[in-house]
């Protein structure tokens, strides 16, 4: 079975997102919003999530592409992938940053997506590449929206 997931690209381009979102979340939080508890809250939440997608990215660049356990280890993380990304599409944001929970629910949807296609590829009999593409392209995709949300909360919406 072809191992075609470039997680280094994917993964670098989310390394370099989610420090910024960390702080941005932090920074805008902490200087300016009116329901602290709120805030701290919803903080909390995001730091967890974007340390668990680092530590994703982390375990899925380490994956050893001629392992036997390569496409076993690259579906078990993208499946908890999928896991983080919907946990934090349900956090509520706080009162001034509604418009992030449409973009977090689309990206929850998106990682969903880009998941079930890459079961589909590694798990089938015969290797679909136009399969793969739109799940890389999902994938990514997911990242992008998290690269949006991290824009509107430094710009304060």
């Amino acid at each position: 079975m072809k191992f075609s997931l470039n997680p280094e690209k994917t993964s670098k381009k989310g390394q370099k997102i989610l420090p910024l979102i960390l702080v941005f979340i932090l920074l805008t939080f902490i200087t300016g919003c009116s329901n602290k508890k709120d805030v701290e809250n919803y903080t909390a939440n995001m730091t967890t999530f974007v340390s668990n997608v680092e530590k994703l990215s982390v375990s899925i660049n380490a994956i050893d592409p001629q392992s036997d356990s390569a496409t076993t280890d690259l579906l078990f993380y993208l499946d908890y992938m999928d896991q983080t990304f919907s946990q934090m599409a349900d956090v509520k944001p706080p009162k001034g940053y509604e418009s992030v929970s449409d973009i977090s629910r689309s990206a929850a949807t998106s990682m969903r997506n880009a998941v079930q296609l890459y079961h589909e590829v590694y798990e089938a009999e015969t290797y679909d590449e136009e399969k793969e593409a739109q799940a890389r392209a999902s994938y990514n995709y997911a990242f992008e929206c998290l690269a949006q949300i991290s824009d509107i909360l430094q710009s304060g919406q």
